[in-house]
């Protein structure tokens, strides 16, 4: 009887133990993460400084994996110009979580920046799919209507494009959402390279 009982109580409480740890292991590898990017942004032009930010990026994923830790390490290799290494954290990250729209969308800017319009349209599209799914895209009507017009654009579909900015101006027009006059004005001066590079 004893050991069943102990055997309860240790059912019960390892889980609770493992949910006190986890804030705390997401709070060191956040931790870890910002002196990366602190070490890389002010030693950019350092090899050093860069080797020793991914090295710190792949330690805080080692203490906790997500998807922002993830990012760091892909803003890196963006900045340095590794398309291929940021490619490759593309696809870590898809293989753990194949519904994440905004490493999609990034996987097809970095197709693009390599020159490979074909694979970059192709993630252009899947994301483009994703935006109505709240399982990969999280946000309000607004963004989601400015991100299908953006996609659209990548796309280099003029004529939807010009339908969805239409449509997005009268649909908000009147509202006092402080998000449309900032995407209206994206929109107005709407330049691919800003989003691809």
């Amino acid at each position: 009887m004893k050991m069943k009982f102990n055997l309860v109580i240790f059912v019960i409480l390892i889980p609770g133990l493992w949910g006190c740890q986890l804030p705390n292991k997401e709070k060191e590898a956040m931790q870890l993460a910002d002196r990366a990017m602190k070490t890389f942004i002010h030693h950019t032009t350092n090899i050093d400084s860069t080797n020793r930010a991914l090295n710190l990026i792949d330690s805080s994923i080692k203490v906790y994996q997500s998807p922002k830790l993830y990012f760091c390490k892909f803003q890196i290799y963006k900045i340095e110009h590794d398309e291929l290494a940021a490619l490759r954290v593309c696809d870590t990250v898809l293989m753990l979580d194949r519904n994440n729209f905004a490493f999609t969308l990034e996987k097809g800017y970095t197709f693009e920046a390599l020159g490979r319009l074909d694979s970059a349209f192709s993630y252009y599209r899947a994301a483009l799919q994703m935006i109505d799914n709240p399982h990969s895209f999280n946000g309000v009507e607004i963004l989601k209507d400015d991100e299908k017009i953006v996609i659209t654009a990548l796309l280099k579909d003029t004529v939807a494009f010009n339908k969805l900015v239409k449509e997005f101006r009268i649909k908000y027009k009147d509202s006092k959402d402080e998000l449309f006059q900032i995407y209206s004005e994206q929109l107005d001066h709407f330049k691919r390279e800003n989003y691809v590079n």
